[in-house]
């Protein structure tokens, strides 16, 4: 029986010292926020700059959440996603840890559908921790229907998580979604659509930094409360398109933009893995007076306050 994960999925940034090792104090201090809002990680993703990271610090990452977390929230980690070996030793470093699966996203798109089918099924026969598909067509080439259809039947698979921006795409993953196979969304611009559509989560970078308001869609939707949600869901939006967004578009991601938040809010510092670049000066200065706009709207509840 696979283990549920319901609500609203963080994409956990990796706090990283000037040296680029992990800072333990920061993540400890990550935990305990997500804890508090009963958010399920999903850590060593795309924005959790799993990619720049060197092996030993992925192991040590994966290694670092679990304790700090000790079961208490679902924990999804990244596995890699390029050689069979490679992956597999990977979560043979993790396999003792209080992990509840390992997300894949093969990462070579040159391959074809069925050498991604290949990497997936061979490290699912194998991995002593269940498996997670990463559908991610932004970053890689995407899995196709009839394939996923397939791995979704392997015991081993537990679900996917459905990245992308095209709702016609995703509708038919979404359609995959069973009790024996589950399936989350992506992206904090969609979690609106995807929650709607039925999924019972859907993650988000930005929710870390804002968990209030994005816990507050959630429960709109889920209370059937629509019109509710979907005023929300768009001053959420309006709200979010505020953050600077210069360094996303050098980096690919939203990690620089996450820390920085998170630094005004003393829970860990700004440094990303090169070669990714932090804020600079003017979107900084921008952030603060996003944040001054969260800060109101947490001493009155007045959900206009984040577009002011």
């Amino acid at each position: 029986m696979i283990k549920k994960i319901e609500g609203v999925i963080s994409v956990v940034p990796t706090p990283l010292k000037e040296d680029e090792t992990i800072d333990l104090d920061s993540l400890n201090l990550l935990v305990e926020r997500l804890v508090k809002y009963k958010m399920p990680m999903f850590c060593l993703g795309s924005a959790g700059e799993a990619m720049n990271l060197t092996y030993s610090e992925r192991i040590n990452t994966a290694i670092s959440f679990s304790r700090a977390n000790n079961g208490r929230l679902p924990l999804l980690v990244g596995c890699g996603g390029y050689g069979t070996r490679d992956v597999l030793n990977f979560i043979n470093e993790i396999k003792s840890e209080k992990i509840d699966g390992v997300h894949l996203i093969p990462y070579d798109g040159k391959v074809s559908p069925n050498i991604s089918e290949r990497l997936i099924r061979d490290v699912a026969d194998n991995s002593p921790i269940p498996v997670w598909i990463y559908q991610n067509p932004t970053r890689t080439k995407a899995i196709p229907l009839e394939i996923v259809k397939s791995l979704s039947k392997h015991l081993n698979v537990h679900g996917m998580k459905l990245a992308g921006f095209d709702l016609r795409f995703n509708q038919s993953f979404i359609d995959l979604h069973r009790e024996d196979f589950q399936v989350f969304g992506s992206a904090d611009i969609q979690m609106f659509s995807f929650l709607a559509h039925g999924l019972k989560a859907s993650s988000s970078s930005a929710a870390i930094c804002f968990p209030e308001i994005f816990i507050l869609l959630y429960d709109a939707i889920k209370g059937g409360d629509l019109n509710k949600a979907r005023d929300l869901n768009r001053k959420i939006t309006a709200f979010l398109k505020r953050i600077p967004k210069n360094a996303y578009k050098e980096n690919g991601e939203s990690a620089a933009e996450v820390k920085y938040i998170l630094k005004l809010q003393n829970i860990c510092g700004e440094k990303v893995a090169s070669p990714w670049v932090c804020l600079n000066d003017i979107d900084k200065d921008v952030s603060r007076k996003v944040l001054k706009s969260y800060d109101n709207y947490l001493k009155t509840r007045d959900i206009n306050e984040l577009l002011k």
